[in-house]
């Protein structure tokens, strides 16, 4: 998990100015990007389904793969783990069951 997981409570939605709950697709991803790191509300969607379908990517690969793309690219890690946690879908981890991590 990156430090800026760490006291943020992972089932938070947003909540837009017309008082409606963001719901849907990445809906807690959503709420992080805009309330925790100050993104616009217009980007978050589009930012988040980016990070979605790279995650999905990365899911798809196998084991090799996964690994040459982690150590080329540490950096990724810690931003689809945090998306990961957030909408409760598959930890990326390595052959040995050990969570990759930037």
């Amino acid at each position: 998990m990156s430090e800026l997981l760490k006291d943020w409570d992972l089932k938070t939605l947003h909540r837009d100015p017309d008082g409606e709950l963001r719901t849907g697709y990445n809906h807690y991803y959503q709420a992080f990007l805009i309330d925790k790191l100050g993104l616009a509300d217009t980007r978050a969607p589009d930012f988040a389904e980016g990070v979605q379908q790279l995650h999905l990517a990365l899911c798809r690969c196998d084991f090799h793969n996964l690994k040459r793309l982690m150590t080329a690219y540490p950096g990724i890690a810690d931003l689809v783990q945090d998306y990961a946690r957030l909408e409760e879908v598959m930890i990326l981890r390595n052959h040995k069951g050990e969570e990759y991590k930037s």
